[in-house]
């Protein structure tokens, strides 16, 4: 587990966490709670982000990874 998620994790336990408006309207249409959210979080072991490459001279998609 990397600490980037350690830390989330962390300010999920402690409460230190806001939902955006984004996310309350995806929340709706998914008819999750907060609870559901928080509890995802706590049971991740992983984050998958789409990173885009800084560099000019790459095209195309953006890779997937793990972080």
């Amino acid at each position: 587990m990397t600490g980037v998620l350690v830390r989330i994790k962390r300010a999920v336990l402690a409460g230190q966490y806001a939902f955006s408006e984004k996310a309350r309207l995806e929340m709706e249409c998914e008819a999750l709670t907060e609870l559901d959210v928080a509890e995802s979080i706590l049971n991740a072991v992983a984050i998958y982000k789409k990173l885009r490459s800084t560099s000019r001279f790459r095209s195309g998609k953006a890779s997937k990874r793990a972080i």
